[in-house]
């Protein structure tokens, strides 16, 4: 089904940490801290649920009187954007494309 561009939404999001805000940089490399790997999982984890959280929500925002309906999510990122997205596309449901 074709969609004109009235029928269509963006919404832009940056990750827990990055994005606009200054990086912090204090995890020290995996040979120092170990609990490097647990700390960069849990962030991914956390970025899947912010995004579904929008997906979820996003909705009943844009027609509060149910006059549309959400059928399809697109979703793309780099790094961990990139990370993120693969656990929305493998868990999540409605996402339509990874790019």
């Amino acid at each position: 089904m074709s969609l004109d561009s009235s029928s269509r939404s963006n919404t832009l999001q940056d990750q827990r940490n990055h994005g606009t805000r200054e990086r912090i940089k204090m995890d020290p490399p995996f040979d120092v801290n170990p609990a490097r790997l647990l700390h960069m999982a849990t962030t991914i984890t956390g970025g899947k649920q912010d995004h579904q959280l929008i997906m979820d929500f996003l909705p009943g925002v844009l027609f509060p009187n149910q006059e549309r309906q959400v059928v399809e999510f697109l979703s793309a990122g780099v790094s961990m954007g990139g990370h993120v997205t693969w656990r929305l596309l493998r868990e999540g449901k409605l996402l339509l494309l990874l790019l």
